[in-house]
This record gives structure tokens, C-alpha cells and sequence, in this order.
């Protein structure tokens, strides 16, 4: 008789664990899925933020025809047209938040941002708590530069003449908010403030002889906080 109790008992003890496995897998399963670095978001046409961070195209990649090209060394796609294929339509670049190729979100940079004949987006190279995106501009400045006399190499003055500058320029987006900002020690600092340690390594970095340390902060941050696809409420 206490055999036969004693096996009721494991029996019982044993169909619990069973359940609340189940129930947290069960559980486990019904949450989004977290962001890694290279999360591969659904391909298609991202007319507003929401519809980003809840990774739901308005568009499927597959019901759109577009002229476009992308630069896999710059992350910067340049578009000429985006046409809905069932009506036709033509879609305003303008009123589109951005667009995912490959898995890879593309945000719309503002007309004027970058010397290039079409509208540009940039791709989000980093994908986690905090998004990292960059792109190159082209400035002509003045600098100034000595005239040498062809006789004796000596110069004899100075004048200024226009020279291209090329300025890269480093971007985090908040991927819960939205929000973009410039990476520097500066921003970082105030984005991963709930981050101690990081904060501290942070402060001692010196951006112009450690640029990519800074990114490399983003990365142990978005290894330690990780955030999830948000969910749609339509």
C-alpha cells in the first residue's frame, strides 16, 4: 500500500513538472521574437514607425515593382519608383517611413542629406535596443594653401581654394521609440544610462582616437538589454 502511495505521489510530482514546462514553453512561444544584432525583418514597405517596430510591412516585397539599387558597402539604397503591382499606383517616396530588403530596414534619409540623385535610405547595419545606421556627405570648403615661388620653392603667399570634404556621420535609433540621435560619448552616455558600467567605459573613451569603440559599446549594451518586436494592436 505505501508503494502504491508512494508511486501516486512521483506520478502527481512528475505531471506537474510535465505542465509547468509546457506552460512556460507555451509561454515562451506566444512572446515576439528578440531582436538580435542581425534580425531579418519582413521584406516589404514601412509607411510609419509603428509599422516598423511591430515588423509589418503595409507593402510585401512581393506585391511591389521598383527601380531600385543598393550599395552593399555603404548600406545606402537609392530609389527612382515604387509601383503597387495590382493597381499600378505609384507610391510617394516621401510619405514612406522606410523599406526592408533582404531582411535589412532601410530608413528614409531627408532629401538633401547626401549628395545622390535619387531618394536614399539607410540601413540599419545594427539591429537591437539601439539601432546604429550611417552615411557620407560631401562638403567643398575653402582651405587655405601657400603659393610657392617656381624659382626658389619658397612660399610667398597664401590664398584659399575649394577642396572636397567627405563627413561620415554615425546614427542610433532607439528601437522602442523611435528617437534618432548622433552617436557620441555624449548621447551614449544619456542612452545606456541604466547601463552603470557602460556608462562609466563610456565617459573615459576619446571619440576621435577610439571612433569604434563607440560602437562597440552599442553592441554590449544591446547584448545585455535586449528588446523585443513590439506588438500591433490593429
Amino acid at each position: 500500500m505505501k508503494k502504491t502511495h508512494n508511486l501516486l505521489l512521483l506520478l502527481c510530482f512528475c505531471w506537474l513538472c510535465l505542465t509547468n514546462i509546457t506552460l512556460a514553453l507555451s509561454t515562451t512561444d506566444s512572446l515576439p521574437p528578440v531582436i538580435t544584432k542581425n534580425f531579418k525583418f519582413n521584406d516589404g514597405i514601412y509607411l510609419g514607425y509603428d509599422d516598423f517596430r511591430c515588423n509589418t510591412p503595409v507593402y510585401a516585397l512581393e506585391e511591389l515593382k521598383a527601380n531600385l539599387v543598393t550599395n552593399p558597402q555603404t548600406f545606402i539604397t537609392q530609389v527612382e519608383f515604387i509601383q503597387i503591382k495590382a493597381t499600378g499606383e505609384v507610391i510617394d517616396l516621401d510619405s514612406i517611413w522606410g523599406l526592408c530588403l533582404g531582411g535589412i530596414p532601410y530608413i528614409r534619409l531627408p532629401e538633401g542629406t547626401i549628395p545622390k540623385p535619387l531618394p536614399a535610405f539607410a540601413g540599419l547595419q545594427l539591429r537591437g535596443n539601439i539601432c546604429y545606421f550611417a552615411y557620407e556627405d560631401v562638403e567643398m570648403r575653402k582651405v587655405k594653401m601657400p603659393v610657392y615661388n617656381p624659382l626658389h620653392g619658397i612660399p610667398y603667399q597664401t590664398s584659399f581654394v575649394e577642396r572636397k570634404q567627405y563627413l561620415y556621420y554615425e546614427k542610433m535609433l532607439r528601437f522602442e521609440t523611435g528617437e534618432i540621435a548622433d552617436l557620441n560619448v555624449e548621447n551614449l552616455v544619456e542612452w545606456v544610462a541604466d547601463d552603470p558600467q557602460l556608462v562609466k567605459a563610456a565617459k573615459v573613451l576619446d571619440q576621435a582616437k577610439e571612433p569604434d569603440k563607440l560602437f562597440r559599446c552599442l553592441l554590449i549594451y544591446d547584448d545585455r538589454h535586449l528588446v523585443r518586436i513590439g506588438k500591433c494592436t490593429n
